[in-house]
């Protein structure tokens, strides 16, 4: 159980990231690949008990959190982002 959080959390981390770096229409989803991501590593961590990779993913999340605010804006074109 413990080996399927963290890869799928590995996974989940590059696909996020390569949506991320494409900078197009379907770049908001890597926000939420990340989000996920960040998720299981924190069950992870918190199963393995390391604590300062917890922290790390919670300030993660809230940083996802922002992108998914801010690409999700339905009242903005993708192309105010450029």
């Amino acid at each position: 159980m413990i080996d399927v959080l963290e890869y799928v959390g590995v996974v989940l981390a590059l696909l996020g990231s390569v949506l991320v770096a494409r900078n197009n229409q379907y770049s908001k989803w890597g926000f939420v690949f990340f989000l996920v991501s960040c998720i299981l590593f924190m069950f992870w961590s918190f199963i393995i008990q390391k604590w300062g990779l917890m922290i790390m993913n919670i300030i993660y999340m809230v940083v996802n959190l922002f992108g998914i605010y801010k690409w999700f804006n339905w009242n903005v074109s993708y192309k105010s982002y450029r």
